[in-house]
């Protein structure tokens, strides 16, 4: 059987090889203005509907997926991303892109970056009588009147002797006159500032009741979302100890005066009010402080309100893994449906169906179960559906014929099982079930899409069986990978089917014992971070048999195990059965371990195996 290309470079160049010949450049391609964001190419990651971003442009490959000589899933692995960075890496790197501008759509959508552009402080004015204080604050905005992030910023007064400010912006009166209070943003090499004008009067003396109230400070905030419910506090006093009452003005509309209790001494009063807006703008709230004499004191603020960026999930694909996978007659394999939304995020809440286009080669039920019938290829659809939106996704299965004693048939990969959504540090499992018809030995190997992992071999035995090999893997980094399992045969053919793994971000992590770590079934286990260790006894008597079964693991961060079991469908015979396996890898390695159950009758059978790894 032939390899399968599996270098994207290759891949590509053999594209280059098909349609060079037809002479098309890129000023010959058919020109467009219309441009895409990241978020629209991601949309389109499926065989039936795939986008690809390479140095700017927008490639639309669905039609040539069914004609790629190199097979559907290496472009597909592209679909919904930017290709740039791996063609780059590619032998031939970008020189092959005038022989694929047939397939451009557009161009990608490129980000403004924020700029610092002004600071504008609330509020603008204010009056405040001598030993009084009040707060200012001040908000840095960049080109497009947004709020700007990352700015520092410092405030000073135009004339100490009247009234001081420190660089929380923090302003007291010290004497009559009016002072400029001037904030400064600066970020990088940009330096912005804005102005407030604050009025010093003269204090009162011998108890009248005429002096204002005093606002002493405002927590406000200056950027809210359509429909964000929004919280000030406003600390204010009588220097008469009156009671103050207050009125607001949001800019769409006015709360009616609130009237606060007095208390001696003379104390400071802190009001919270909460209000919503609903259309976006900028508003200049109003705040009007006033005590029982009449005396009022004015203070405003501005907040800015954006539009909601609240989406609702959408339905829009269904990923159907593995896209690909050749099994024999009376096989199975499971395909597993992952419902996404129109953010190539995880669509909860849809429901999957299967259904085979044609079930005297392969049926499938519900559940994604395959079972091959007679030898020929099948498409095998899931459809997914969210209230009136469906939406489908396919998948190719090829069932050949039973093997029969010739040293040219392929393994079969009779089920590829394994979570399609696991946060980033955390372990993804995945089981692969193949066999051999000729009854060869077997071996594994695992391209997680980050990084291989080492092959793994395991025995053959004297009957046909079916190996059930458990791979394990940690991701480092947020992303959708394409996971390929390969399976060799002593004669070099292979067999290969993948599972597409979506990886999150994880906000925050639980865990039993010590560290992130599990143990499980009565065990002896020594675990530490984010690795799972499993020990089993199993004591078994049937027709005088014992069997006696230990397993000790020791494993350290990031590691990858495997065990493979060999089913041993013969019946029980006779004889005894003493397997002891042990591996030591250092970090990045990976242990196995095989058990081989020969028939036995009779008689004791004694398994240990034990692995340890050390960093």
């Amino acid at each position: 059987m032939k390899k399968k290309l599996k270098l994207l470079g290759l891949t590509f160049l053999v594209l280059a090889i098909s349609v060079s010949g037809f002479g098309i450049s890129l000023a010959q391609a058919a020109t467009t203005s219309t441009t895409y964001t990241a978020t629209q190419i991601a949309g389109h990651n499926t065989a039936s509907d795939c986008w690809v971003s390479i140095e700017g442009n927008v490639y639309n490959l669905t039609s040539f997926i069914p004609i790629h000589p190199g097979g559907a899933a290496v472009i597909t692995a592209l679909c919904g991303t930017d290709a740039t960075a791996a063609l780059s890496n590619a032998p031939h790197g970008l020189s092959i892109l005038p022989d694929v501008a047939q397939y451009i759509i557009g161009t990608l959508a490129t980000t403004v970056t924020p700029v610092l552009t002004s600071v504008t402080v609330t509020p603008a004015t204010s009056t405040i009588a001598v030993g009084q204080n009040t707060q200012l604050t001040a908000a840095p905005m960049d080109q497009n009147g947004a709020a700007f992030s990352g700015a520092t910023t410092t405030f000073s007064s135009s004339d100490g002797t009247i009234a001081t400010v420190d660089n929380t912006g923090f302003v007291k009166a010290v004497a009559t006159g009016t002072a400029t209070i001037t904030a400064t943003s600066v970020s990088g090499t940009t330096t912005v500032t804005g102005t407030a004008m604050v009025t010093v009067t003269t204090s009162s003396t011998g108890g009248g009741s005429s002096m204002p109230p005093s606002i002493s400070g405002i927590t406000a905030p200056t950027v809210l979302n359509a429909g964000e419910m929004g919280t000030w506090k406003i600390n204010a006093s009588d220097p008469q100890n009156g009671a103050l009452s207050y009125a607001v003005n949001w800019g769409d509309m006015v709360t009616p005066g609130l009237k606060a209790m007095a208390s001696l001494p003379v104390f400071v009063q802190t009001t919270t009010f909460t209000h919503t807006y609903a259309n976006p703008g900028t508003y200049t709230v109003t705040f009007t402080v006033t005590s029982s004499s009449g005396a009022s004191t004015v203070s405003t603020v501005t907040v800015y309100v954006v539009p909601s960026t609240t989406t609702t999930p959408v339905l829009t694909s269904v990923t159907v893994t593995p896209a690909t996978s050749t099994l024999a007659i009376g096989a199975t394999e499971t395909l597993t449906a992952a419902p996404m939304d129109q953010n190539g995020t995880a669509f909860s809440g849809a429901t999957n169906t299967f259904a085979s286009s044609d079930s005297t080669i392969a049926t499938v039920d519900n559940t994604g179960l395959v079972t091959g019938v007679k030898a020929g290829t099948a498409t095998i659809t899931a459809t997914s559906v969210s209230g009136t939106t469906t939406v489908t996704g396919t998948a190719m299965v090829t069932v050949t014929s039973s093997g029969g004693g010739g040293g040219g048939t392929v393994p079969v990969i009779t089920g590829l099982s394994g979570p399609t959504t696991v946060g980033v540090g955390q372990t993804e499992t995945v089981t692969i079930n193949a066999s051999d018809p000729q009854n060869g030995s077997l071996s594994y190997s695992a391209n997680w899409g980050d990084t291989p992992t080492t092959a793994l071999r395991s025995l053959a035995v004297t009957n046909s069986f079916v190996q059930t090999a458990t791979l394990t893997h940690v991701y480092s980094s947020a992303g959708t990978y394409t996971a390929t399992f390969t399976v060799q045969n002593a004669a070099g053919e292979t067999a290969s089917s993948s599972l597409t793994i979506v990886v999150t971000t994880v906000i925050s992590g639980s865990g039993t014992n010590s560290g992130d770590d599990n143990n499980k079934n009565s065990s002896i286990g020594e675990n530490s971070s984010d690795d799972n260790a499993k020990d089993s006894q199993n004591n078994n008597a049937e027709n005088n048999t014992e069997d006696n079964n230990t397993v000790n693991a020791s494993t350290t961060t990031n590691h990858n195990s495997t065990s493979i079991t060999n089913d041993n469908r013969g019946g029980w015979l006779g004889g005894n059965k003493n397997n002891n396996i042990s591996g030591s890898n250092t970090t990045g390695s990976t242990i196995r371990t095989t058990t081989n159950a020969n028939n036995i009758n009779s008689g004791r059978q004694n398994n240990s195996a034990q692995g340890r790894r050390n960093n």
